[in-house]
């Protein structure tokens, strides 16, 4: 997913005004009968339209910006990815995307507190949290999903920089014996660096 977005963002036609997907969510990504081919779908939403009204029929992962402004971006994308993976990593269901009759939670302040009040391993789905050799994974993955949700769309990341770190750890997580806290981000800083500085700058909170 992160590949396909990199692509998008980077790929797009240079004589035009590059178009985000606009409407990322759990219910546009397919997978094959093995699960190890994966399609982003819906594009054509955002990019058979204006961006103004494709804006109008994102129903999930709705960035702070679009709330304000109406308008999706290559950032809004990030955003969405970082809901998107903190989906998949707590097995929760985000208050922007929960069906008709089911409670949602709002995904980015309750891990954001977790992250504050020192209770991240409980965030965790809990097959997750069974699985001792991807648990240190896992917790690298949160850390990026907590900078994609960062309230500041400039201090959120590019989609390159997140492919090629979720590349490295999936690296280091195939030698069984490594150690991931050698993994560093490609930006500037660390990983933690990163997601603490997302949640300080961040005013949100959740009771």
């Amino acid at each position: 997913v992160a590949r396909a977005l990199e692509h998008l963002h980077l790929n797009s036609n240079p004589s035009q005004c590059t178009v985000p997907h606009g409407n990322l969510k759990s219910t546009n990504i397919l997978l094959d009968d093995d699960g190890e081919t994966v399609l982003v779908s819906d594009y054509g939403l955002a990019s058979s339209m204006a961006l103004p009204v494709a804006a109008q029929h994102m129903v999930s992962y709705k960035s702070p910006e679009y709330q304000t402004w109406k308008r999706v971006s290559r950032k809004s994308d990030v955003w969405s990815y970082g809901c998107l993976l903190l989906e998949l990593l707590t097995r929760r269901v985000s208050v922007h995307s929960a069906p008709p009759g089911i409670n949602g939670v709002d995904l980015c302040k309750w891990v954001k507190r977790a992250f504050r009040e020192e209770w991240i391993a409980e965030v965790f789905d809990m097959e997750i949290s069974m699985e001792k050799n991807g648990t240190k994974g896992m917790e690298k993955l949160l850390e990026i999903a907590l900078r994609c949700c960062d309230e500041s769309p400039e201090k959120r990341p590019e989609m390159a920089d997140i492919a090629a770190e979720i590349d490295a750890i999936e690296a280091v997580e195939a030698d069984h014996g490594a150690d991931l806290s050698a993994v560093q981000s490609l930006t500037e800083e660390g990983f933690s660096m990163h997601a603490s500085s997302a949640i300080v700058d961040s005013s949100d909170g959740i009771s």
